[in-house]
This record gives structure tokens, sequence and C-alpha cells, in this order.
């Protein structure tokens, strides 16, 4: 699942740089384990592709999940950046169990170990960044932003190459090293990083304002907001500011089955790969190395939705709005699976086309993406009051972990093969599309929030 980098100047200071290239490495080690995991519990550990997948995606929720406990340490406890390195151990001893232990039992610890601390790190190194900035760049975040990509991309092809040729050990050990690695260059810049005090008790936050609210309902007139109930211990920017977050939470909740999709390229399409002709150039690829097309696609398609589709249907009298580019992202996620469930039919068949079939799902699914996911981190920073923009992120990684979740239930439960697989999170996607096309099309920036983002 791609997760995009924080806004920097054009002119980067050396503390950012540092972090950048602490940042490139961490994204090395974790998209470096995911890429080859399906495979690992398969092959190697001798689960059946159903529970390769289920357990990917379990492991998917659980990481989504932990970046809500990290921002929470960090923030009320340790600060950004000891928190960093107090999850960062846990994350290095995960790759470590993964690496020395190929079992079962080695799986499950080192699972849990890594979705802990890659999770953890997640909203912590994020707001270390942001702490170093004051100001936003668009052609240096667009910069590291395919820097990032890029790392990425060769993380989906050399872990997979690994695991093929040496085996987990080897494997699981080179994405270790580069978390060291990264812990030594986080360390290296530790005199330059503006570090702001660990920020306490909120006694105004969401969660505070919202059980004020439900604790007093009954009490208020005819046409009142119910949060506005709270106003009686809350200042009226806090209450303004928790019916901002209720109303982007909404609409970031309708694209959860967005996130069920897109982590699928790491487990039911590595497999669907497995099926088919899998030679190149002289040379027989891993049915994961393809997931490289991913990052490979979207640092492609950023500049050419930025600097061509845009602008071509401004001119048309056609701006999209954040909602607007989200919406197609839902539409261009279900043709993916589409494209996936017409490849997966004529594996049905009984032929082996060639894996570069796989090509029009992934543009597709990466042209979702960015129009998702990006949109989605651009709207929580624009339309998010800045005091609640740590809870706007958790609801977002709340919804990245339950789109896992649900893709992960679906395997245990629902006895789906070949190409139905494909066409059944089509068509539950295409009916959630069409829900938050409804959504997008009414939702507007209240008054109050616009007072408050300011």
């Amino acid at each position: 699942m791609a997760h995009y980098a924080p806004h920097v100047r054009a002119s980067t200071p050396s503390s950012v740089a540092a972090l950048r290239r602490r940042e490139a490495l961490e994204r090395f080690s974790f998209y470096g384990i995911t890429s080859a995991l399906v495979l690992y519990v398969n092959e190697h550990l001798l689960y059946s592709e159903r529970d390769a997948k289920a357990h990917f995606h379990f492991f998917l929720a659980a990481a989504w999940l932990a970046p809500i406990a990290g921002a929470w340490l960090a923030d009320r406890f340790l600060g950004r950046y000891r928190a960093i390195l107090a999850v960062a151990w846990v994350y290095v001893a995960g790759l470590v169990v993964l690496a020395a232990f190929e079992s079962r039992a080695g799986l499950a610890v080192g699972l849990a170990l890594v979705a802990a601390g890659a999770g953890g790190l997640k909203p912590c190194v994020t707001g270390l960044v942001g702490d170093q900035l004051a100001a936003a760049d668009a052609p240096a975040r667009a910069r590291a932003y395919r820097w990032i990509s890029l790392v990425v991309n060769g993380a989906a092809v050399l872990v997979p190459a690994l695991l093929v040729a040496f085996g987990p050990r080897v494997a699981f050990a080179v994405p270790a090293a580069a978390l060291a690695l990264a812990l030594v260059v986080l360390r290296s810049g530790r005199a330059r990083y503006v570090l702001p005090a660990p920020a306490g008790r909120n006694l105004h936050g969401f969660l505070r304002v919202v059980a004020r609210a439900l604790s007093r309902l009954g009490t208020g007139h005819p046409g009142q907001h119910w949060l506005d109930l709270a106003r009686d211990a809350h200042p009226a920017e806090a209450v303004a500011g928790a019916k901002a977050v209720l109303r982007i939470g909404a609409v970031f909740a309708a694209v959860t089955l967005f996130w069920a999709l897109l982590e699928q390229k790491g487990s039911a399409w590595v497999f669907q790969a497995r099926q088919m002709d899998l030679a190149l150039a002289g040379r027989q690829l891993s049915p994961a190395q393809l997931q490289a097309l991913s990052p490979l696609l979207a640092v492609v398609l950023v500049p050419f939705l930025g600097a061509v589709v845009f602008p071509a249907l401004a001119r048309r009298g056609r701006v999209l709005s954040p909602l607007g580019k989200m919406s197609a992202g839902t539409f261009a996620t279900v043709l993916s699976f589409a494209a996936a469930a017409i490849v997966q039919s004529i594996i049905d068949s009984g032929r082996a086309p060639h894996a570069l079939w796989q090509l029009p799902q992934y543009l597709l699914l990466g042209a979702g993406e960015v129009l998702v996911s990006m949109t989605g981190l651009e709207l929580s920073s624009t339309h998010a009051p800045p005091a609640m923009r740590s809870t706007v992120s958790s609801i977002w990684f709340l919804t990245a972990s339950g789109g896992n979740l649900l893709t992960a239930l679906v395997t245990r439960l629902v006895r789906l093969e070949g190409a139905a697989w494909f066409w059944f999170f089509a068509a539950v996607m295409l009916a959630a599309a069409l829900v938050f096309r409804a959504i997008a099309r009414g939702w507007r920036l209240a008054p109050t929030e616009a007072i408050v983002a300011e």
C-alpha cells in the first residue's frame, strides 16, 4: 500500500535530508518484506494459498493499526525522536526473528513485532519531518515522492529475487540491515533536529469532546447539533474541530474497500502471476517481482495526471475537486479488478498468458492509488483543523487497517476461486464507488471547518 512523503521546501535542510535517507531505508525494508511475504508463507512454511493471503492481510491490518499507538506514545510521553528509536528496535527485532527462525512460530512472532514497529514509526517520522519545516513546496514534495517510489520499486525487485536464490534468511536479513542503517542515519543527524517536547494530555481532544457530548444526549434543544452539547466543557473551536473530523471521517470510511483491493497486489495478484509465463529477456522472474510495476507506474502517473490530464479537464470546464479525484480513483480500482478477472478467466481456461498481461491491471490500480491515497492525504491536511490533524491521520490509518482486515476475513470465510474472486471484489468495489460518488457530490466544506482550518 503506498502512503506518501510529507511536504518539504525546495531548499531542504540537512536535518530533513537525513530523515529522508532514513525514510528511504525504512521503506526499502518494509516493502521488501511485504513483496516476498506471501511466497515465503506459501512455499517455505507450506501454508495454503488461502491461508497465506489471510496472514498477509492480517499483518497489514495490524501494521496500519499500530500508527495510532505510535502517535499516542510520541505525543503523550516520549516525543517523536525518542519514540522512533524505541519502536524501531522492536521493528529490527521482528526482522531478525523472521530471518533467523524459518518456522510458523517465527513467522507469528516476527510479523507481530514488525507490524508494531513499522506501524508505530509512520506517524512519528511524518511528524518529525514536519517539525523541521514551516512551509511546503510542491516540486520538492514531488521529487521526494519519486525518490521514495524508486526505493520501493528496488525493494520489490530485489527481496523476492533473494528469496528465490538464497532463501528467507538472506532475503529478510537484507531489510534488517537496511533498517539498522536507517537507525544509524537517524542518530547521525540528532544534533540538527528540531525536537519539540511531548504535548502531553489534550484536554480538548476529539475523543473527549465526543464523550462529553454523548454523556449529555437528550439535554439539547431541537435542531441543535449533538456535538454542541459539549460546549459546556470545551471551547467552540474544539467542538467545531470535532464536527470537521466526523465529516472527513465519513468520507474516509467510504474508501475502506479501496484498501481491501489495493493491497491484494501483494497477495492475490502474486499467486495469479505464478500461474502465468514469467520468462522475460531470457530470465525467469519471481511472481512477486511484478509488484515493482506499482511504484514504477506511480512515478509516471503523478506528473502525467498533474501536467496533462487535470489541465485538459480544466480547459473543458471540468475542474476535479479532491473528492472528485478520489471518486475517479475508486472507479479505476474497479476496472483494475475487472482486468484481473479477465486475465484469470484466460488462466482458468487452461492457458498461461505472459505475466505482462497484468500490466493493465497494475496501471489502473496505480491510477486508483494516486487519485485516492494521495488526494486523501491532501484532503486531510487542507480540511482538517490543525489541532485535529493527528486524529484525522489516525482515521486514515484505520481505513487502511479495516480494508486489509476485510480482505483477510473474506479470504477465510468466503469460498471463491479463480476469476470469481476478482469479479467479487470488482462488484463490491463498484457498489462502494457509487456510494462514494454520491457522498462526493453532496459534500461541501462547512463554514465552521473553514474558520477552524485557518
